[in-house]
């Protein structure tokens, strides 16, 4: 999305790599935007290195390393480290609100990348009852057993040979691993009405 590039041309193949893309070669978006004048931010979970470094093509910078965490964080606001205990979501909604607010009047642009909603899933406070009556219909495809579909998708391995799977490269050979387990009761996991309540 900020580069506009596929993976073959970023270097991003994965979420699990931990690997930065080169704004030099492929260089985002934004960067285009501050060009024509738009003052830029970006506001939470950057999701690709772990680092908390500002990045190119953005004028103002709150984020945190990796995932984060629901409630207490430690934000790097434009360069310094700042304690924050709230729940992250309201945190980052209010960085982003307030530079709105504070850019209305001028060109401005705003990626707010929320971490929710990731596991774990822990709602706030204020939403942690709700849908407690609530009867959580399954979901017809989380019962697919996957039979038909590419191995990739079927067994589970680590995400460097599962990217080598994908793309059939011949040297390195199939794991031998199990077909992924299927939950079979859905509407019963306490997970499926947190991931609600984080939405």
């Amino acid at each position: 999305i900020l580069t506009g590039t596929y993976p073959q041309i970023n270097g991003v193949t994965t979420n699990a790599e931990r690997r930065e893309y080169n704004p030099q070669k492929t260089p985002p978006f934004p960067l285009f935007l501050q060009e024509s004048g738009y003052t830029t931010a970006f506001f939470g979970k950057w999701h690709m290195d772990h680092s908390t470094e500002p990045r190119v093509g953005f004028d103002h910078w709150v984020s945190f390393a990796g995932q984060g965490k629901y409630q207490g964080n430690s934000l790097n606001i434009n360069g310094k480290m700042v304690r924050n205990n709230g729940y992250i979501t309201d945190e980052l909604t209010e960085y982003a609100m307030d530079f709105i607010r504070d850019h209305s009047d001028e060109p401005f642009f705003v990626y707010l990348s929320h971490k929710a909603v990731h596991g774990p899933f822990e709602p706030p406070e204020r939403h942690k009852n709700q849908y407690a009556d609530a009867d959580i219909p399954d979901v017809p495809s989380f019962h697919d057993d996957l039979a038909g579909k590419p191995d990739w998708q079927r067994i589970r391995m680590p995400t460097k040979k599962m990217f080598r799977l994908r793309y059939n490269n011949p040297r390195e050979p199939k794991a031998k691993l199990p077909t992924r387990r299927m939950n079979p009761k859905v509407g019963g996991n306490p997970k499926t009405k947190n991931y609600m309540r984080l939405i």
